[in-house]
C-alpha cells in the first residue's frame, strides 16, 4: 500500500514537472524572440527610412533558422524571409500576436501555419516611432526546436523519479 501511494505521488510530481518544463521553455523561447525581434528593429528602421533593400535584411535572418516578417500597419508585406509568394493573402490582422504589436504591445503566440503545416511560435513587436506605428516585425520558429529541450530535461526527471520508486537507479 505504501508502494502504491510513492507511486501515485511520484507520478503526480513527474506530470506536474512535465507540464511546468513545457511551460517554461515556451515562456522563455516567446522571452527570447522577442528580444531578438527587439534587437532587428534598428535595421528594420533603417531599411525602411532610407528606401534600402528590406529583403536582404528577411534573407539574413532565415539564415539562422528563424522566420521574418515585416509588415505594414495596414497589414501590406513589406518582406517575408519565406519569400512573397508564400505570403500572398494571409490575414494577418486576425493573428493574435499581430493584434498585441498593432496595440504597441509585445505579442507571443504558438500555432499551427497553415503554410509550413507545423506548429510555429510566433513573436511580434511594433516599430514605432513615439508611439506611430511604421512596421510590425515579427518572428517565428518550429516549436519542435523547443520540444526536444523539454523533452531532455523530462527525461531528467523521470530518471529521478524511477530512482526514487526503486530505491536506486542500478
Amino acid at each position: 500500500r505504501t508502494f502504491l501511494i510513492a507511486v501515485l505521488t511520484l507520478t503526480a510530481v513527474g506530470l506536474f514537472s512535465f507540464l511546468s518544463v513545457r511551460s517554461l521553455s515556451r515562456s522563455q523561447a516567446g522571452s527570447d524572440m522577442i528580444a531578438q525581434a527587439n534587437m532587428l528593429k534598428p535595421f528594420v528602421s533603417v531599411a525602411i527610412s532610407t528606401g534600402s533593400d528590406l529583403e536582404k535584411v528577411c534573407a539574413g535572418v532565415h539564415e539562422s533558422g528563424t522566420y521574418l516578417t515585416v509588415v505594414a500597419p495596414d497589414g501590406t508585406v513589406l518582406c517575408d524571409s519565406l519569400g512573397e509568394d508564400m505570403v500572398i493573402g494571409r490575414g494577418f490582422s486576425e493573428q493574435p500576436e499581430i493584434n498585441a504589436a498593432l496595440k504597441l504591445k509585445d505579442g507571443i503566440s504558438i500555432r499551427k501555419s497553415s503554410l509550413l503545416k507545423a506548429d510555429l511560435i510566433y513573436a511580434a513587436v511594433p516599430l514605432n516611432d513615439a508611439g506611430v506605428i511604421k512596421a510590425l516585425i515579427r518572428l517565428a520558429k518550429p516549436v519542435d526546436i523547443m520540444r526536444s529541450w523539454y523533452l531532455r530535461s523530462n527525461a531528467g526527471i523521470g530518471f529521478f523519479i524511477l530512482y526514487k520508486v526503486n530505491g536506486n537507479i542500478y
